[in-house]
């Protein structure tokens, strides 16, 4: 059997905005092109719409890694070949939900050989070639972490980062349940961020916890993962921090807002500095690329802010 090597210069998409650093790059160099005619249609067909959730709520992106691309329905997992389109393997999981991007974090990433499902209070492993499941970790078992689900899920090198976010902060109805169209909305329930009480990171191969963070409350779109340190927007106003909702978009929010920088393998607080941008009403992003953050906040304007992310500095 001679099976063709990687093409050259082929990138991935292993999390929900291409890499851990939000950057929406899968760092593929397209053999060369320069432009859209240079490229054919390899396959079309299956899955199909049948297995899909609108695109309003905003699931999860499809991921692909390693030759093969997987696709999040209603409940469901579909892995193919990238090449052919052939379907490799497929399984239903009743809990496997969450909507709304724009203010949380994805439920699944992958690496070359296993996916990862944050499904309720548990990470599942998953073999990437055959769908079955390999392990499964709990968001935590101290009091403090009682009845959480897990949030924020990150593949990193031989760890997965997570964090603990309390279950009615999740979206999950694809319906919105607000009034509100999905897409469209600037303000009401459907806008609120969802924030994590804990980040920690659990050892793919033994499955225990390496090290947990408990300080502020980490707005979950802002947990980006670049050259080698975790960033993140951590909201330490008393008001918030005291109140029972875990799903926030008040003026409080935004007040004694900490960007902070966190050594992935460790755990340990690098640096962290006071900020004070403009309230992102409606979607706050972090993103990382060439040593700088880069943090966008809208409500009826964008805003753009700009970090070292050595320091922090403007």
């Amino acid at each position: 059997t001679w099976r063709r090597p990687p093409l050259d210069g082929a990138g991935s998409w292993t999390h929900l905005y291409g890499q851990p650093d939000n950057a929406a790059n899968s760092g593929d160099e397209l053999l060369g092109a320069t432009e859209a005619g240079q490229f054919d249609v390899q396959w079309l067909g299956r899955p199909g719409p049948d297995a899909m959730t609108d695109r309003n709520p905003r699931k999860p992106s499809p991921l692909a890694a390693a030759g093969r691309v997987f696709t999040q329905g209603l409940k469901r997992v579909i892995a193919q070949d990238q090449y052919n389109g052939a379907i490799l393997w497929t399984f239903e999981m009743p809990d496997l939900q969450r909507v709304n991007m724009p203010r949380d974090c994805a439920n699944w990433c992958v690496d070359r050989e296993f996916l990862y499902l944050a499904v309720r209070e548990m990470c599942i492993k998953v073999d990437a070639a055959t769908g079955e499941r390999i392990d499964a970790w709990p968001v935590g078992t101290g009091k403090q972490d009682a009845g959480a689900f897990w949030g924020y899920l990150v593949s990193l090198g031989d760890q997965v980062l997570g964090s603990s976010v309390r279950p009615e902060a999740v979206f999950t109805n694809i319906f919105g349940g607000s009034g509100e169209a999905w897409a469209d909305a600037t303000k009401g329930p459907v806008t609120r961020k969802v924030l994590s009480d804990a980040l920690f990171a659990v050892d793919k191969a033994k499955g225990k916890r390496r090290w947990t963070r408990r300080k502020g409350l980490i707005i979950n779109p802002t947990l980006t993962v670049g050259g080698g340190t975790l960033y993140f927007l951590e909201c330490r106003n008393k008001k918030v921090m005291a109140g029972a909702a875990r799903a926030v978009e008040s003026p409080e929010l935004w007040k004694d807002l900490w960007l902070v920088a966190v050594d992935p393998s460790t755990g340990k607080q690098e640096w962290e500095r006071e900020i004070a941008p403009t309230a992102g009403s409606v979607v706050v992003y972090l993103s990382w690329a060439k040593d700088t953050l880069l943090l966008l906040c809208s409500g009826s304007k964008y805003h753009v802010y700009a970090y070292s992310a050595r320091d922090g500095e403007d």
